[in-house]
C-alpha cells in the first residue's frame, strides 16, 4: 500500500492506493504489518491515528522502521524562495530506544536491532566552522525539495543555491572531520499483548 499513485505504478503485485491514517483494510487484516520509513515523516495530526490504524490491522505483529536517535536540527535547510526552514528529507520528528518502547498501545517490543552509521562528529567549533566558510548542507542538493513550498534545485535555478558536486568543499574537508558510529536506523519488531 502507498499514498502514491505514481510509486504504485511501479508495484508488479497486488497493490492498493491509502493513506496511513485510514487504513483500507479490516480489523485484524496482516499477521504482519511492516511500516518503513513513514512515521518519522508524518505531521502530528495524522501520527497519532497512524499508530492506531497499523495496529488496528495487525493481528500478531508490527515491524517498524526508523532513523535512529536523529538529530533534526542538523539537516534543517532554508527555502532560498519563501525563507521558510524545513528538515531535508522531510522529517518531523526522531526516534530512540526509549520513545519506541512505548509507541504501540497494544504491542511490545520483541526485537530491537540498531543499525549505526558513520556520522561526523559536530560540535559546536565544527559546526561554526562549516557554516562561516559556507561549507554546511544548509542549502537544498540535487533530488531535495522544499517541505512547504516544493521548491527544489532540480526545477528552478536560483543563485543562491550552490549546484550539487562531488567534488564540493564540504565533501573535500569531510575526510578530515572525526566520526564516529551513530545515527543510522532502528529495526523495532512488535508483538501483540
Amino acid at each position: 500500500m502507498d499514498i502514491s499513485h505514481n510509486a504504485l505504478e511501479h508495484v508488479k503485485t497486488e497493490k492498493v492506493q491509502g493513506r496511513i491514517e485510514n487504513l483500507p483494510f479490516e480489523d485484524n487484516s496482516f499477521d504482519l504489518v511492516l511500516c518503513c520509513e513513514v512515521l518519522e515523516h508524518l505531521p502530528d495530526d495524522i501520527y497519532q491515528y497512524a499508530l492506531k490504524e497499523i495496529q488496528r490491522v495487525s493481528n500478531e505483529y508490527i515491524l517498524i522502521t526508523v532513523p535512529n536517535n536523529e538529530n533534526l536540527d542538523f539537516q534543517m535547510v532554508k527555502c532560498p524562495e519563501y525563507g521558510v526552514s524545513s528538515h531535508r528529507y522531510w522529517h518531523l520528528r526522531s526516534f530512540d530506544t526509549n520513545n519506541l518502547s512505548s509507541l504501540l498501545e497494544d504491542f511490545e517490543i520483541v526485537n530491537i536491532k540498531t543499525f549505526l552509521t558513520n556520522q561526523i562528529i559536530l560540535n559546536g567549533f565544527i559546526f561554526k566552522l562549516l557554516n562561516t566558510f559556507n561549507l554546511s548542507k544548509s542549502q537544498f542538493q540535487k533530488g531535495e525539495s522544499c517541505y512547504w513550498c516544493g521548491y527544489s534545485p532540480d526545477t528552478k535555478v536560483s543563485k543562491n543555491v550552490p549546484s550539487a558536486d562531488k567534488n564540493s568543499k564540504l565533501t573535500k574537508i569531510k575526510k578530515y572531520i572525526p566520526t564516529k558510529k551513530s545515527g543510522g536506523w532502528e529495526m523495532v519488531l512488535y508483538k501483540k499483548v
